[in-house]
C-alpha cells in the first residue's frame, strides 16, 4: 500500500498538537533529503519558522550502489513484489557505514535555540544520530527529532506510524 502525504495529514496534525501540548519550541526545521520537503514545510508553517534541506546521510561501499539500484527500479515494480524488495533494501541499507557530506551549519543555526530534524523513516536511528552529533559538536542548539515511521529499536522524539511503509516521496518500503 502506498501512503500519500494527504493520507498522513490527520497523523501529522495529531503529532503537531502533541508537540504544542508539550511546549516544544522550534526555531527552524531541517528536513533530511529532498523527498521530505512537504514535511519540513508542514512543521515550519505550524511553528511559524523557516525550513532548510539537510543532505541525506551517504553510505560507503558496494551496498550503497546496490541500494541505489533497487531504488531506481522500485517505481516500476508491481505492488505484490514490494515487500520482498523492501526487506532486501533494508538489509543492504543497515549494513553500510554512513556519513554526512560536508555541510556548514553555522549560517543556518546562528542564534537558533532549537531545530526539528524531520525524516520519513527511522530505521536504525543512525541518520538522526549523525545529524545530532554534528549539530551538538558545532552549536549548542537543542535537537528534536520527528519521523513518519519507526522501524526497529530506534525511536525519535515524535513519530506517526510504527512499521515500514512506502510513501509517494520515498520509493522503498512496504
Amino acid at each position: 500500500m502506498k501512503l500519500s502525504y494527504d493520507m498522513l495529514m490527520k497523523d501529522l496534525d495529531k503529532v503537531f498538537d502533541e508537540m504544542v501540548s508539550q511546549d516544544v519550541n522550534v526555531d527552524i526545521v531541517g528536513h533530511i533529503g529532498t523527498r521530505t520537503k512537504p514535511l519540513g514545510r508542514y512543521f515550519a508553517n505550524g511553528f511559524g519558522c523557516d525550513y532548510v534541506q539537510l543532505p541525506s546521510a551517504n553510505r560507503k561501499g558496494k551496498n550503497s550502489s546496490l541500494a541505489r539500484a533497487i531504488n531506481s527500479v522500485y517505481p516500476f515494480l508491481p505492488e505484490n513484489m514490494l515487500e520482498s524488495i523492501s526487506h532486501k533494501y533494508k538489509k543492504l541499507y543497515s549494513q553500510g557505514d554512513r556519513f554526512i557530506p560536508h555541510f556548514n551549519l553555522n549560517p543556518i543555526l546562528h542564534e537558533i535555540n532549537s531545530i526539528l530534524l524531520v525524516d520519513d523513516n527511522c530505521l536504525t536511528g543512525e541518520t538522526f544520530n549523525l545529524w545530532k552529533n554534528k549539530i551538538r559538536k558545532e552549536t549548542e542548539t537543542n535537537v528534536i527529532t520527528f519521523s513518519i515511521t519507526v522501524t526497529g529499536d530506534c525511536e525519535p522524539d515524535f513519530y506517526c506510524i510504527e512499521g515500514w511503509r512506502s510513501f509517494e516521496w520515498r520509493s522503498i518500503g512496504v
